[in-house]
């Protein structure tokens, strides 16, 4: 494993034994020595404790701070706004599975996991760059064009979609989101650059559904119907943050969305078959019902597959 990785997984550690047990530093490293991730079973210093837990408040913005009134123990500091439940929430989740694996060999072969590709090789490396400001120079595997020129990117954000990361950054034609499992080369400029002070990344990606933006689109009230039985899923993992019950009728129940409907949103759609139909707006309901014909010509044998839609093209390369 890379040294990026050994850290992450560190950090990753660090903050799952702090938000599962109240525990002073003496304990915590005690815990360390015989942790799985330390397969060394290596002491951690205490200037390393710290410049860990400095690491994990610049990247996850989680703050451990030492509770001298409840004894001197270690507690993620509450700033009151949740800012650590979505990604300290997902590390949390990760870190427990992996515990219960390596710490019960038996269960290895009982634990399925879905992989997304590349992950852990330029996901920490680009959360470095991002920390430290520094543009990277990639060469990336376009599936549309066999240019594989380098050219320099400013990472914003990371992003995890349909099991693949993704970063978000800006390059010189502009924003783009590179699919980081398609990455060729990856190697940090050393060069600066500046993160506009309003930049948001989850404010970026509100108006889509994944990772698919479209410039200078607005986003649209969009309605679809749902069967009965199949509406439950939805209910229970809504499609997008958006997401609100309309009407609930005997034998189907309709959902109302604010986003832009790109293409991997009408994908989601399709995959749902003849369980859901786009009401509205009409033009999403007609390109909606032209796909399942087009599908429908194909099994019935009268005509081929298309070349590249041009409308399908996004602000994704």
């Amino acid at each position: 494993m890379s040294n990026s990785g050994t850290l992450f997984r560190r950090y990753v550690w660090l903050i799952n034994t702090v938000r599962r047990y109240r525990l002073t530093r003496s304990e915590i490293l005690a815990r360390w020595a015989d942790a799985a991730e330390n397969d060394r079973h290596l002491p951690m210093p205490e200037k390393t404790f710290h410049n860990h837990i400095d690491a994990i408040e610049e990247i996850f913005n989680l703050r451990i701070r030492c509770n001298r009134a409840a004894g001197g123990v270690y507690e993620i500091e509450d700033d009151g706004d949740g800012g650590d439940s979505g990604l300290a929430d997902w590390l949390l989740s990760t870190i427990s599975v992996s515990n219960a694996i390596q710490e019960s060999a038996g269960l290895r072969r009982r634990i399925i996991f879905e992989n997304i590709p590349s992950g852990e090789k330029y996901l920490m490396p680009l959360i470095e760059a991002m920390r430290d400001s520094v543009s990277v120079r990639l060469v990336y595997d376009n599936f549309r064009r066999p240019d594989h020129a380098p050219f320099v990117l400013e990472p914003y954000c990371v992003k995890v979609s349909k099991q693949r990361w993704y970063v978000l950054g800006r390059t010189a034609k502009g924003m783009r989101t590179y699919a980081l499992d398609r990455i060729v080369k990856f190697e940090e400029t050393g060069e600066k650059f500046v993160l506009p002070a309003d930049f948001d990344a989850e404010e970026y990606f509100s108006d889509s559904f994944g990772i698919y933006t479209l410039e200078n689109v607005k986003p649209q009230r969009i309605l679809i119907k749902v069967s009965e039985g199949q509406d439950r899923y939805f209910d229970s993992l809504p499609l997008h943050h958006s997401q609100s019950l309309v009407e609930r009728s005997r034998g189907f129940s309709v959902y109302a969305y604010r986003l832009i409907p790109t293409f991997d949103f009408i994908q989601e759609l399709l995959s749902h078959g003849d369980a859901l139909e786009v009401l509205s707006p009409e033009p999403l309901r007609s390109l909606v019902a032209g796909k399942v014909a087009d599908m429908n010509a194909f099994y019935a044998g009268g005509r081929q597959f298309p070349g590249d839609d041009a409308s399908v093209e996004a602000d994704i390369r």
